[in-house]
């Protein structure tokens, strides 16, 4: 994995990370007020979800770029304990549940390797949407009320590449 990232590192230069789309949701008959009261359990997903790639031609100098996007889904919800089984359900509602989806946008003077690109998906986007997504979910807690209720940590890769 190590030598098919590398080419991805050396090439793709962050432009932006924008917000595509979010939902935030709360359990019929919750008081967001009180979810700060209840002792819940967390939950959270993150995963590249698409990928896009164009080649950018400028006829002024004859150049040529490429461009990268990568979706990143990702989210997190609170259920309350005993309800992790019922939680694999597609129509359980959590407690509370804030999810999102981020546009991270690359360029690059080559084209690179499908293989590149999913390493690169796996190991790097996650780290460049991070930031966005910690401040997400923290004003939206906010501005439902709960201060302390989502701790979204730093992110973190350890030495072997795992987060």
């Amino acid at each position: 994995m190590e030598n098919s990232i590398k080419p991805a590192i050396d090439n793709l230069k962050i432009q932006n990370v924008n917000l595509r789309g979010s939902t935030i949701s709360i359990r019929d008959g919750v008081d967001a007020i009180n979810i700060s009261n209840l002792k819940t359990l967390s939950q959270s997903y993150q995963s590249v979800v698409k990928m896009h790639e164009s080649e950018l031609t400028f006829q002024e100098d004859d150049r040529t770029l490429w461009q990268y996007v990568f979706e990143y889904a990702i989210g997190i919800r609170l259920i309350l304990p005993g309800e992790e089984e019922q939680g694999t359900q597609p129509d359980f509602e959590p407690i509370l549940e804030i999810a999102a989806t981020f546009s991270a946008r690359y360029l690059s003077n080559d084209k690179l390797p499908q293989e590149c690109l999913n390493a690169f998906g796996n190991e790097n986007v996650g780290y460049h949407v991070w930031p966005f997504w910690r401040e997400y979910a923290h004003s939206s807690c906010s501005k439902l009320g709960l201060s302390s209720v989502i701790d979204i940590p730093l992110y973190k890769v350890s030495k072997n590449g795992q987060k």
